[in-house]
């Protein structure tokens, strides 16, 4: 399985972020192999307290290679890039197995 979180920094305007999550919420959920999706609520927790440079987190996860590459090669993705650039949004796509 593959995991998927987009880090969304403090500095973006919170209604792009919006809007952002919602587009890609909606095409996420057409891809094969996607499993939940899941949009952080309220302040983000850690051991850096309030100095956390993000202000959401946008999760999912993907069942295999396959379909990995197809989301990521997908039109939708593809023009998300630009956005994703100017909202500062960190991506992080990492394999993960249960232990």
């Amino acid at each position: 399985m593959f995991n998927v979180l987009f880090l969304f920094p403090k500095t973006a305007d919170s209604q792009a972020v919006d809007s952002f999550i919602a587009t890609t919420v909606h095409g996420m959920r057409s891809q094969p192999g996607q499993g939940p999706v899941f949009v952080s609520e309220g302040a983000l927790m850690g051991p850096l307290g309030r100095d956390i440079p993000y202000s959401r987190i946008l999760q999912t996860s993907i069942d295999s290679p396959e379909n990995m590459m197809s989301a990521i090669n997908s039109a939708g993705a593809q023009s998300s890039k630009p956005v994703m650039q100017e909202l500062g949004v960190m991506l992080l796509l990492y394999e993960a197995r249960e232990p």
